[in-house]
């Protein structure tokens, strides 16, 4: 008991002397938390709708899109074969 009452004096008093560099650690690791969780949050929202509107719509594999007068877009028409997505 104590060496955790020591412990627990210590940090303490190192919160107390180092106030503004614990508040920002603070800051720091539950800005990390919370960008932790959405981005792993929107991963999965994010990927299903792709698959159900890519599959409902039989949406295009390529659009292209050319800024000349008269654009060369033979290369397209050889295409490989269409994939369906995976889910």
């Amino acid at each position: 008991m104590g060496r955790v009452l020591l412990v627990c004096r210590l940090a303490a008093r190192d919160l107390r002397r180092h106030a503004a560099q614990s508040v920002l650690l603070l800051l720091v690791i539950t800005a990390t938390s919370a960008t932790l969780t959405l981005g792993l949050a929107m991963h999965t929202v994010t990927t299903s709708p792709w698959n159900r509107t890519f599959a409902a719509t039989d949406g295009p594999d390529i659009v292209a899109q050319s800024f000349r007068r008269r654009p060369d877009l033979t290369g397209l028409y050889r295409s490989p074969p269409r994939r369906r997505p995976t889910s």
